[in-house]
């Protein structure tokens, strides 16, 4: 049963097409380096980048294995091209682009053949954006997540559900879940839970978010996992005074930044679109 204005809309809106989501990442606080590939002597093919970094995670432990992050995000809009014809309307919708942002700032040492520069198509719907040098890339991102949001003519419920840690994890337990979760700091100083705290990016008092998510964008179950392993760890440290939980509802998410950086982390959820850390991203794959 349809029960709210908001609700009618999205209904009326999937009957016409299938929402998609854009995947954006934050090159300048991403644990990442752009490289042009050895021996690519023509410029204008598709593989001349490669995306490295050189640990990933396995659950918990970090291990030294470079990753090329150009293959793995080719294989992630294959697979959501895939699944977008049987998308329900319900969780996030599939991922069918993908945007890697760098501030032009990062290439002043390469020549100027080298350099990257402007917008390059890589492979189809997967794209490098290199700003001006007096441009900045959390001002292009969080407007980006605006547009989307606007593009669908998304209406997101303005008024807010807070929870507690326990709805949380009795939610991420389950299969199907059709809400993902913003933590937020409200309490304690910088010597407080430190150790956990800089690990969810959530040093100081009103700064940062973090978004515990159900399973998405691949067959792997790993994010809701590592998440629902993430809201115990809270629990157990008895940090309900310290932070808050909003509910909020998957099927309006139009993007998702992946970044580390605190301040552009409580830009991108205000703009409705969903955050996700470097550590996040990892446990996707």
């Amino acid at each position: 049963m349809i029960k709210t204005r908001c609700d009618m809309v999205y209904a009326m809106q999937s009957a016409s097409h299938v929402p998609s989501t854009t995947l954006y990442l934050d090159g300048c606080n991403l644990p990442m380096a752009l490289r042009r590939r050895k021996n690519c002597g023509d410029v204008n093919t598709i593989n001349q980048y490669q995306l490295l970094s050189k640990t990933k995670y396995c659950g918990n432990a970090q291990v030294c294995t470079p990753v090329d992050w150009m293959d793995v995000f080719r294989s992630l809009l294959l697979y959501s091209s895939s699944t977008l014809s049987s998308y329900q309307g319900h969780g996030i919708p599939p991922i069918t682009e993908i945007v890697i942002f760098f501030d032009g700032a990062s290439f002043k040492t390469l020549s100027e053949h080298e350099r990257p520069k402007g917008k390059q198509k890589l492979v189809d719907k997967l794209h490098l954006e290199v700003t001006e040098e007096n441009i900045e890339v959390d001002d292009v991102i969080v407007e980006r997540c605006r547009t989307d949001v606007a593009r669908d003519n998304v209406k997101v419920p303005i008024k807010r559900r807070i929870g507690n840690v326990d709805e949380v994890m009795n939610l991420l337990s389950r299969g199907g879940v059709d809400s993902y979760f913003i933590v937020r700091r409200k309490g304690g100083g910088s010597k407080t839970n430190k150790k956990l705290f800089n690990k969810l990016n959530l040093r100081r008092r009103e700064e940062g978010a973090l978004c515990l998510l159900p399973s998405f964008i691949s067959y792997s179950n790993r994010l809701q996992k590592n998440s629902l392993q993430l809201a115990r760890e809270l629990r157990n440290a008895k940090v309900h005074q310290l932070v808050e939980y909003e509910f909020k509802y998957s099927k309006y998410v139009r993007g998702i930044v992946v970044t580390d950086d605190v301040l552009l982390a409580n830009r991108v959820v205000e703009t409705g679109a969903v955050v996700m850390s470097y550590r996040q991203l990892q446990q996707l794959f």
